[in-house]
């Protein structure tokens, strides 16, 4: 076997014990009984509710993916953001580890810019992260008024959330308004690493991002 295919392979290695780990944590006789316990109707009514919600979060990646004039089925998105998940699921950390492969997968399988692929996805993540946060703020909420919120001290929690929200609606204000004060900011980040020898087009990478991000929030900000 030659050492491109054996690369491949040895990757499985690593993910199957990372898979392992995370299902030893699991308490499957728990979650084995729960499931035991649904009916048929259950059944199609939980399955029914995930694929809609994972079309509805693929759909919102494909009309910012469109936006963004970049050509990527619908279907393809799909299997990327399925794949990213699984790598999140298995990997150390809240929520983060499939993004990298995502990007990857959108730029070597699908052939699309980098630049493209990490703007719509950061749109997307972006876009998430404010809808995750802003339940949470209402959970909270209904929690104050609810007469099960003594559990915990949920008055010390809101301003934290509250703040985390403000954080991101400024930022995104920020961004539909002045993208270009949002890219030097992201340059600004990069710019100790940008004469590094593997990262010589940097500049030119962080140009077309700058420049699609404009003309998304400028050229077709409804949309947006």
């Amino acid at each position: 076997m030659s050492w491109r295919k054996t690369v491949p392979v040895l990757w499985w290695l690593p993910a199957l014990i990372l898979a392992g780990l995370v299902l030893s944590q699991l308490p499957l006789a728990a979650i084995t009984r729960s499931i035991g316990a649904l009916s048929f109707v259950q059944w199609l009514a939980w399955v029914a509710l995930n694929l809609a919600i994972i079309l509805l979060a693929t759909r919102r990646w494909w009309v910012l993916s469109d936006l963004l004039n970049l050509p990527v089925g619908f279907g393809e998105l799909v299997a990327i953001r399925q794949a990213g998940q699984a790598v999140s699921f298995i990997t150390p950390g809240p929520q983060f580890g499939g993004e990298p492969l995502q990007i990857f997968w959108l730029y070597q399988r699908c052939r699309l810019p980098l630049h493209g692929a990490l703007l719509a996805l950061g749109l997307d993540r972006f876009y998430e992260l404010w809808i995750n946060f802003s339940i949470l703020l209402l959970a909270v909420l209904l929690l104050l008024v609810s007469p099960a919120g003594n559990v915990a001290d949920w008055p010390a929690i809101l301003p934290i959330l509250s703040g985390i929200l403000l954080t991101l609606s400024l930022f995104g204000g920020i961004m539909l308004r002045q993208p270009q004060r949002v890219f030097a900011w992201l340059k600004h980040l990069v710019r100790r690493w940008q004469h590094h020898p593997r990262l010589q087009n940097l500049e030119t990478h962080w140009q077309l991002l700058g420049s699609s991000l404009k003309d998304a929030v400028t050229e077709r900000k409804p949309r947006v």
